[in-house]
């Protein structure tokens, strides 16, 4: 039988459908030219952040690094086992398992401080975040990635900060030596008197020696004055470093944090909507497949960097406000997280917060909140912010086990914690304070009070200081 000759019609439908492939195929390069330029940027923004970042596989293997890490552990790490790079071991790390593994495990982000050696085998310390960065068709997790960042001036501080505290002990004991030398003295005056009364030649004598003791009285209680006024300094002194810390700290979140919403995020939306519109026009199911596994692909990484960005630092916070920030913290962090109960309540009041003041208000009731959850075993917390005065009032509040606040007290002096301690002195570097209400069995109040910025009046109308 004759092959049938193929129409007109048909050679136009072909030539038409032949087209559109060559303008899908345009798009497509176009899009993947922007990929190429939205990763070009990413690699240059991770290579540009001081903080160590690398990704490791599911056996443990480096499987990418960013310069910051090769510069400080090789340019060679990438295919070697991790604990052989960071730790210098020849199995896994313990206890096992490592953090690393724990994030394929449960896919959570989980962060810890950590001791690691660089190539010319000094110590460091790392504080380090791990979270899924990468999966397979399927979803399962392929690579985790670890964000470090050096802390090793920060636990030197600490150390600092600690034989501080033992050289404060130190002191305590000699002005407790002091007092007991001091009431012995006032014995031995007692004795001399009685020896005074009776022979006028050991009088002469004990005024003598009555006369070299009040110098030597004069003498400690001018070193005691000196020491006390020293303790005095020195405690000073140490609540502004750690509050210079804290807000240090913060600080350098905050811009991480603007740096990746601004730029890693914004580019990312742009190539997924550009892909999107990609799909919806391209007429081959499997292109048209491939384009929606890459478009689920970013949302995922989309999805990571948006929480990446509000794990660093609130951007409400810097936005909308302190209450604003604590609301949404306590719904997405507490509630909607670990399935704990929640309840926010502001007496509508304008509360004008100095920056430092709010930033590290947040970050105290940021700290309970995390107690609540880790030790607590609530049901229900509840936040609640009214302004008092010249003073900002935020209490939080739970229904859980409670505890003895005199307890807590000399535990945290026994095993060296901050915890409530870091809190309170934190607080009163800005002139608040923190008031405890807590019994077993009933629940915690915790109170965190700080001053509102002060206002001045020109002319007759008043403004914010």
């Amino acid at each position: 039988m004759a092959k049938q000759r193929k129409r007109p019609s048909d050679k136009r439908k072909l030539s038409a459908t032949e087209q559109q492939l060559r303008a899908a195929n345009q798009q497509l390069e176009a899009s993947n030219q922007q990929l190429r330029a939205s990763e070009g940027k990413l690699n240059a923004m991770l290579r540009s952040i001081g903080d160590h970042i690398s990704m490791i596989d599911r056996d443990l293997n480096i499987i990418w690094a960013n310069e910051a890490t090769k510069k400080m552990f090789g340019d060679d790490i990438v295919g070697k086992k991790c604990y052989e790079v960071y730790h210098k071991r020849k199995e896994p790390c313990e206890p096992y398992p490592c953090l690393t593994l724990k994030a394929f495990q449960d896919e959570n982000v989980h962060e810890h401080d950590t001791e690691v050696m660089g190539k010319d085998g000094k110590i460091i310390y790392f504080h380090r975040i791990a979270n899924v960065a990468l999966r397979d068709t399927e979803g399962k997790s392929t690579a985790v990635i670890e964000i470090s960042r050096d802390i090793t001036k920060r636990k030197r501080t600490e150390e600092m900060l600690q034989a501080a505290n033992q050289q404060l002990r130190a002191s305590e004991q000699q002005l407790k030596a002091a007092n007991q030398q001091l009431q012995a003295s006032e014995q031995q005056l007692k004795a001399t008197n009685e020896q005074l009364r009776a022979s006028e030649q050991q009088l002469k004598a004990s005024n003598q020696q009555l006369q070299a003791s009040e110098q030597q009285l004069r003498a400690t209680n001018q070193q005691l004055r000196a020491n006390e006024q020293k303790l005095l300094d020195d405690q000073a002194q140490l609540k502004s470093l750690a509050s210079e810390l804290t807000l240090a700290e913060e600080s350098e979140r905050h811009r991480i944090a603007t740096e990746l919403h601004a730029t890693i995020s914004q580019s990312l939306v742009v190539s997924k909507l550009q892909l999107d519109t990609l799909r919806a026009s391209v007429p081959s199911r499997d292109i048209a497949g491939t384009l929606e596994e890459v478009c689920n692909s970013l949302d995922q990484t989309i999805q990571e960097t948006k929480s990446l960005t509000f794990n660093l630092s609130s951007p409400i916070l810097y936005e909308l406000g302190f209450e604003a920030a604590v609301s949404e913290w306590l719904t997405e962090r507490i509630q909607k997280k670990h399935h704990i109960a929640t309840e926010f309540e502001d007496d509508g009041q304008p509360k004008p917060l100095d920056d430092d003041v709010r930033v590290l208000l947040f970050r105290d009731v940021r700290e309970l909140l995390i107690n609540v959850v880790k030790h607590a075993n609530a049901n229900k917390v509840k936040v609640s912010v009214r302004k008092v005065g010249s003073e900002i009032h935020v209490r939080v509040e739970d229904d859980g086990w409670g505890f003895d606040p005199a307890e807590i007290r000399v535990a945290a002096v026994k095993k060296g914690g901050f915890g409530l301690f870091s809190i309170r002195e934190r607080l009163e570097q800005l002139g608040g304070h923190l008031e405890i209400e807590s019994a077993p069995g009933h629940g915690t109040k915790a109170t965190l009070i700080a001053p509102l910025k002060k206002e001045k009046i020109n002319d007759g109308v008043k403004n914010e200081r």
